[in-house]
């Protein structure tokens, strides 16, 4: 898998430092949202039967669709998105939130895009989505 998988025991704030820490390795912050980018390209397609309005994230300029669930209080969730850049960036913040404890998933707001230093070279409009992305994962997360 092109994102770091997690042991269910890290808490949000250590799986946040640990996916900085992959990336900032990459001193120039261009490049590191280009890896960001690669990493999603390595995805496998969602599944057809999530790619409906249902799973579809309100707000995003790019179609997101994202779906989840909760099983033994542990986070799981399926997405894509038409846009690559849109991809990475909902990409890391799947993987930060996949096999999280779902009750600290509701509550945590991440900073991941700040502290690897990428929001200079992402739109507002996106900002925003991404924002509505997370919500969304929260959203499943509150549902367990």
């Amino acid at each position: 898998m092109p994102f770091p998988a997690f042991a269910t025991i890290d808490s949000l704030i250590d799986r946040e430092s640990k996916l900085v820490t992959r990336y900032e390795i990459i001193p120039d912050p261009r490049e590191r949202l280009a890896a960001v980018v690669a990493d999603a390209g390595k995805l496998p397609p969602l599944d057809a039967k999530y790619q409906t309005p249902e799973y579809l994230v309100q707000g995003c300029v790019s179609q997101v669709w994202l779906a989840g669930s909760v099983a033994d209080g542990a986070c799981h969730y399926h997405f894509d998105a038409d846009s690559p850049l849109v991809k990475g960036l909902a990409g890391i913040h799947v993987a930060l939130f996949e096999n999280a404890n779902s009750n600290e998933a509701t509550s945590f707001e991440p900073n991941l895009v700040e502290r690897l230093g990428l929001s200079n070279f992402i739109t507002p409009t996106r900002l925003n989505g991404l924002a509505n992305v997370i919500h969304s994962l929260q959203k499943i997360a509150a549902s367990g």
